[in-house]
């Protein structure tokens, strides 16, 4: 198991792909009406739930649920909430809810805030919101 496996915490978050997939910058973040967005790609059915990495501009997440009766896009949001150490209330799927490609918005944060969490959770705790190395 990675170190960044070891850092996400709970017994359905396991193995974290490679850092080959993580990008220097992290996933785009954007305002939107309400909150920050996020754009995620989602694996569901999946052995087991697991931050995978960083697919293309979008954070790569594995789910155990299915994608039935929104039991894959409650996990989807519960994991991010506890990952992200954010109530989850202030988690919120936007966009796709029918497909693997998903917008979450996060409310009541500031989007400098959760892109230092994020940068966190992927290894990338030292990097400017621009990707540079911090001074």
């Amino acid at each position: 198991m990675t170190d960044l496996a070891s850092r996400i915490s709970g017994a359905r978050a396991a193995s974290v792909a490679s850092a080959s997939s993580v990008t220097e910058t992290g996933p785009a973040l954007r305002p939107g009406s309400g909150g920050v967005l996020l754009e995620v790609r989602v694996n569901p059915s999946a052995r087991r739930t697991a931050l995978r990495g960083v697919y293309g501009d979008r954070l790569k997440i594995s789910v155990s649920a299915p994608p039935e009766d929104d039991r894959a896009n409650q996990e989807l949001t519960e994991a991010l909430a506890k990952w992200l150490e954010v109530p989850r209330n202030s988690v919120r799927l936007e966009v796709g809810h029918r497909s693997r490609d998903k917008t979450v918005v996060f409310t009541g944060m500031e989007e400098g805030e959760l892109r230092r969490r994020l940068n966190g959770l992927l290894g990338l705790a030292d990097r400017q919101e621009d990707g540079r190395p911090d001074e």
